[in-house]
């Protein structure tokens, strides 16, 4: 296989997306097993290292919404980099970016970075290529193209939907799917998406090209907005309940994946690196990919049996969340709150939505729990969260 292009939808997306074609899909998660570190970044460091370890006639490319320093040196190795920002007119031309040019008036962003990437696809179409494409969307500052806000305000009122919410934690936490602004920026991502697969059709690349789509944390449900809800998932992005770190991921690869089918396997961002050199024929680099394991025995229809996997967020954050840290072992999920000195026990299997804390009546379990994720943070060197001596309570 010749080809990949992974696409990924940025920090407000997530759940709400209704996803069935084209191959396996399965869970992911926001920081895998990398201390402090989101998928944001951990992608990107993925698909530079894997772009480091490809034959020296392949073609890389990153297509990116972000403006971040740190990451114009992990480019090196990639033939093209297309970086846009959150300045000028935010998602519509002038960008106000010295590393994107502007197009014409009013340009929309996912569809510039899209434009970018088909280009990028058809320039290098008769030799192998890597295309990373890091849509800004779906995230604030909450922007839609008019005609999809539109659409999407009528559809609201056709259906009669009015606005809900409940309570996690201290806040308010969005119940409806029913933001026209938001409705409008997820069509725009993925009109943005079948732009680049069109693409890919229309050069008869298809058979031969490998695409993995993901988000890189759940929806945003409980603050800046609140523009959409994770239900039946509990919590939203910046928490680590299901909602936070559960996310769409769908990977389409012709002759291998069974299109329609479903994986219920847990895997994690880290698992990509290890992942896609095996897709691209190239041997392992475990002193790189420590924390990650192939996914292409799930793609094949097989079974992986990779034992627990953790997340570790040691500080509060602006959507509500508290600093803390999970472990998954098959059904079994644990969360430890830092701040409070409380565990919460949850069986997936039966509780999708983690409403039975479990923790009282299976203290066995806790307690096995509770030592893996105490050898984890022992083992990876996991900074803890400590008080800030000059606090004063208000």
């Amino acid at each position: 296989m010749g080809r990949i292009i992974a696409i990924r939808g940025a920090v407000s997306s997530g759940n709400p997306w209704n996803v069935t074609a084209g191959g396996v899909e399965a869970v992911s998660d926001t920081s895998g097993s990398i201390p402090g570190a989101t998928t944001t970044v951990t992608n990107t460091l993925v698909v530079t290292a894997i772009a480091t370890s490809l034959p020296d006639e392949t073609s890389t490319a990153k297509f990116s919404g972000w403006t971040n320093a740190n990451l114009t040196s992990l480019t090196e190795r990639t033939d093209n980099s297309v970086t846009a920002g959150n300045g000028g007119g935010k998602y519509f031309s002038p960008y106000g970016n010295p590393r994107l040019e502007d197009g014409p008036q009013g340009e929309h962003l996912p569809d510039r970075l899209a434009t970018e990437t088909a280009k990028f696809i058809e320039a290098n179409k008769d030799k192998p290529f890597l295309a990373y494409l890091a849509f800004y969307s779906v995230h604030t500052p909450l922007m839609s193209r008019k005609n999809l806000q539109e659409k999407y305000k009528k559809k609201k009122e056709q259906l009669g939907l009015q606005e809900t919410w409940g309570d996690e934690g201290d806040r308010k936490v969005r119940q409806t799917q029913a933001h026209a602004v938001y409705g409008g920026m997820v069509e725009a991502m993925d009109l943005a998406a079948g732009k680049v697969l069109d693409k890919v059709k229309a050069l008869g690349l298809e058979d031969n090209t490998i695409v993995i789509f993901m988000s890189d944390n759940g929806g945003l449900s409980t603050s800046e907005g609140s523009p959409t809800s994770n239900l039946p998932l509990r919590g939203g992005k910046g928490w680590l309940y299901e909602g936070g770190i559960r996310e769409p991921m769908i990977i389409k690869w012709p002759g291998v994946t069974k299109p329609g089918s479903r994986c219920g396997q847990y895997v994690t961002s880290t698992d990509f690196y290890p992942t896609m050199l095996e897709m691209a024929g190239l041997p392992a680099m475990p002193e790189q990919h420590l924390d990650g394991m192939s996914m292409v025995p799930l793609l094949k229809g097989g079974n992986l049996d990779r034992g627990p996997i953790f997340w570790h967020y040691p500080h509060y954050g602006n959507q509500g969340g508290f600093p803390g840290g999970t472990v998954r072992d098959g059904k079994w999920k644990l969360i430890e709150n830092y701040a409070k000195k409380t565990v919460e026990l949850y069986d997936l299997d039966s509780d999708i939505s983690e409403k039975q804390n479990l923790a009282a009546k299976r203290p066995k379990i806790v307690k096995q729990l509770q030592a893996k994720l105490a050898d984890f943070r022992r083992e990876t060197g996991a900074l803890m969260p400590t008080p800030y001596p000059m606090y004063k309570k208000q």
